[in-house]
């Protein structure tokens, strides 16, 4: 589990090497392709019996999709009970979307600014733990990926970058990281999650990209809160004591 916030620095592995937060966010997709009735991308030995040609007289493929009507019951049974948010203005709450993801994935979760709140999809952020207390989160990183032609004329080159927003109690933090590759055989495989030859470059002050200049930000890109606490709300499905994040209804 990530414990502190050192994997994000120039020449740090992306995305990072962290055995638990792979596993969490790999689970994460694979209940979103059950969710949306893509069976075959999850049970890939089944696709493949179906679309062999032998014996298929005696094939008769029923395809259930109870992921999702188990999320359906999920929201009849709680929906009526929207989390409380103390704040000063009451902004419309994405309490669907979030109490949705907490069912199929077991974490829900929405993210409070100045001027609204927003559901955050847990297979974009990373969570840091405390190291005594595994489910107490000291620090949720949010991140999001994009890329820019960059140069001129026939010199105009695409290059990747992450945009991490580091929320900590009283602190948000703007940074932007560009995304290097070597030349390891897994640079460009998708989905790779350790040793991809992916790695961090900067940091890069968040206000050098055009779509972030509206950002009210220090020279670090920090926000003071003004609120001692994250202003991150979290929704977890069952939790036990061996796990750092709710159980999926899958």
């Amino acid at each position: 589990m990530l414990t502190d916030l050192l994997w994000i620095a120039d020449g740090q592995p992306w995305p990072p090497e962290d055995k638990d937060e792979a596993v969490r966010r790999a689970e994460h997709v694979k209940n979103r392709l059950l969710y949306n009735g893509d069976h075959e991308a999850v049970f890939p030995k089944l696709a493949a019996y179906l679309k062999d040609k032998e014996d298929d007289d005696k094939k008769v493929p029923i395809i259930i999709g109870l992921a999702k009507t188990a999320t359906k019951e999920y929201l009849n049974f709680i929906i009526g009970e929207s989390p409380e948010i103390d704040a000063p203005i009451i902004y419309d709450l994405p309490d669907y979307e979030v109490l949705t993801d907490a069912s199929r994935y077991g974490i829900g979760a929405m993210e409070i600014s100045q001027d609204r709140v927003v559901a955050i999809s847990p297979e974009n952020f990373y969570m840091v733990v405390e190291p005594g207390n595994i489910q107490q989160v000291s620090a949720y990183v949010i991140f999001a990926e994009f890329k820019q032609l960059e140069g001129e004329g026939d010199k105009k080159k695409e290059h990747q970058y992450v945009k991490f927003t580091i929320h900590t109690k009283g602190q948000i933090q703007h940074v932007v990281y560009e995304i290097t590759t070597s030349d390891s055989g897994l640079a460009n495989v998708p989905g790779a999650t350790s040793g991809s030859g992916k790695k961090l470059a900067g940091p890069i002050p968040v206000k050098t990209f055009k779509q972030y200049e509206y950002l009210e930000v220090d020279a670090e890109g920090k926000q003071d809160t003004g609120v001692d606490e994250l202003l991150v709300v979290r929704i977890d499905n069952i939790l036990t004591s061996d796990r750092y994040y709710g159980q999926s209804d899958y």
